[in-house]
């Protein structure tokens, strides 16, 4: 290779026990790397073609924030009610920790890259302060290539229609950035 492109490591590889997910970003691109086994799948999202990035929080952080809590109280119950009860212990123990762990880690979210002709998931961004971190790390590589949009220039070269303000959508509220560590 003569000018081999220089990658930055955007995650640590994140994903389940069958397939694992790692993104890398290029001066101009996005490379997401899916293996499976002995297999890798590679997708390129360049900065010019991506539309959108979406964050959306997930229920997941609090259902398991309640029900870690109530396994671990059924745990306690047993514990009292056996005459050995060490596996029980440990397996309280190890409960009481991914608790803590969970709470640690912060809210969960679902993350997908749009572009035009393509909505791929990005598993490897599953908290929300991960997320953010992602978006703040492409947001100035998009801003370069694509340009802020200017809603009064768009809808005068006609490429946005003009809304009627009374039946337009509610604005979208913003993504809160305090996360952000």
């Amino acid at each position: 290779m003569d000018n081999p492109v220089p990658y930055k490591k955007i995650s640590g590889r994140a994903g389940s026990a069958i397939a694992h997910h790692r993104m890398w970003m290029a001066p101009d691109h996005l490379l997401v790397v899916k293996q499976i086994g002995c297999s890798e799948e590679f997708k390129r999202f360049y900065f010019s073609d991506i539309q959108a990035v979406v964050i959306m929080r997930s229920p997941r952080y609090a259902l398991w924030a309640l029900v870690l809590p109530v396994i671990a109280l059924f745990l306690i119950g047993f514990i009292f009610s056996v005459d050995h009860p060490g596996f029980l212990q440990g397996l309280l123990g190890a409960t009481l920790v991914f608790w803590v762990v969970h709470l640690a880690k912060g809210p969960t979210c679902t993350c997908w890259i749009q572009t035009g002709i393509n909505k791929e998931k990005l598993p490897m961004f599953g908290r929300v302060r991960a997320a953010n971190k992602f978006w703040l790390r492409i947001e100035r590589e998009l801003l370069e290539v694509q340009g802020r949009f200017d809603l009064d220039a768009m809808e005068a070269e006609g490429t946005r229609p003009v809304v009627d303000p009374k039946k337009a959508p509610p604005p979208v509220p913003p993504v809160p950035q305090a996360e952000v560590a």
